[in-house]
């Protein structure tokens, strides 16, 4: 019986955030198909580019090492880095 109720209440813990679908791509309708190339990180760092926060110090370097990266064919540390400071700019992070 005890196993049950601690079954049930993880349940209850994870349930809701399986459900929420506040900040999934999928829910807004646009899939996003992501690469490991070059061009991805080209199109990351244009999306960077047009976020509110992209002027700040901390976002800016996180994309300016991300975009060196990239360029030197780093491409998946770069992915990271760009990434990274896309959540930055768009105040996720």
């Amino acid at each position: 019986m005890f196993l049950m109720r601690s079954i049930l209440a993880l349940l209850s813990l994870v349930v809701p955030l399986l459900a929420s679908s506040e900040r999934a791509p999928a829910a807004s309708g646009a899939v996003r198909m992501t690469t490991t190339t070059r061009e991805y990180c080209h199109s990351l760092s244009e999306r960077f580019a047009t976020l509110p926060g992209a002027e700040a110090e901390a976002p800016r370097s996180m994309a300016a090492e991300g975009r060196r990266l990239c360029a030197e064919g780093q491409v998946r540390v770069g992915i990271a880095w760009l990434r990274r400071a896309i959540r930055a700019a768009s105040g996720l992070d």
